[in-house]
């Protein structure tokens, strides 16, 4: 939710597409709407502007998939446990992208 004071900020609000409606609660966002947080699931105590709290989430990014080599490399040959990374690397770049292009940079 974008808010300034006690006012949503409709400018700041997700617009869907497909009917250019706004979404002031993420909950009214249909790709979140059926979502369920595990890694993030802390993330509303979380300061935005706090860099510290941005590199945890990248660090338990990384740890998460970490966790995840040994049980794929017993049941994938090298490669394609390497090939599955590089598709998973690409589909969060994309999902990376089109979440920084609906978010503000923040203002000094």
């Amino acid at each position: 939710m974008a808010i300034k004071g006690n006012e949503v900020v409709e400018r700041l609000c997700y617009e869907d597409p497909a009917t250019g409606q706004r979404a002031v609660h993420e909950s009214d966002i249909p790709f979140y709407r059926s979502q369920e947080r595990t890694l993030l699931s802390s993330n509303i105590l979380i300061d935005s502007k706090s860099i510290d709290d941005y590199l945890a989430i990248e660090r338990d990014r990384v740890e998460l998939r970490q966790s995840y080599v040994d049980p794929f490399a017993e049941a994938l040959p090298g490669r394609k446990l390497m090939r599955f990374y590089q598709i998973e690397n690409k589909i969060d770049a994309v999902m990376r992208y089109e979440l920084a292009a609906s978010i503000p940079v923040i203002e000094q």
